[in-house]
């Protein structure tokens, strides 16, 4: 069984990107451009061992409010989220470590190297899901 990633990003570029640079390691993957959109799909069931997040999204729900919510709801509340953004600021990594109440969330900066995003999310993998999984090598 592969792991399950959610990539949420407002930039269908982006979104392209982290999908291609991770599709390769066969993760099952799915994406989306709205923040509500992805926490409807994941309330009603679709749970995946990681969340990536864009930071800034000025959609109906940025990236804060969408880890505060996913940190709020019980059936969300312990999944890793890595979130990315382009700042890189100390106030703005504070801000997304407190939405997720330093509970299982990360923080990366973008433009990420391709090989930065895929060893930060093995890491994050192994580390909340070891052995539970087939090997994705």
């Amino acid at each position: 069984m592969a792991y399950k990633l959610y990539i949420v990003d407002d930039e269908h570029d982006h979104l392209q990107l982290a999908y291609t640079v991770l599709k390769r390691d066969n993760y099952e993957i799915r994406i989306d451009d709205s923040p509500k959109a992805a926490f409807k799909d994941m309330t009603n069931g679709f749970r995946p061992d990681i969340i990536i997040s864009d930071y800034q999204m000025p959609t109906e729900q940025d990236g804060i409010d969408f880890v505060k919510n996913i940190r709020t709801n019980e059936k969300t509340k312990d999944i890793p989220i890595l979130v990315l953004s382009g700042h890189s600021c100390e106030p703005e990594i504070q801000r997304i470590m407190e939405a997720g109440n330093h509970h299982r969330t990360y923080y990366m900066t973008k433009p990420y190297n391709n090989g930065g995003l895929i060893e930060k999310v093995k890491e994050l993998l192994e580390h909340y899901n070891p052995k539970t999984k087939n090997s994705q090598n």
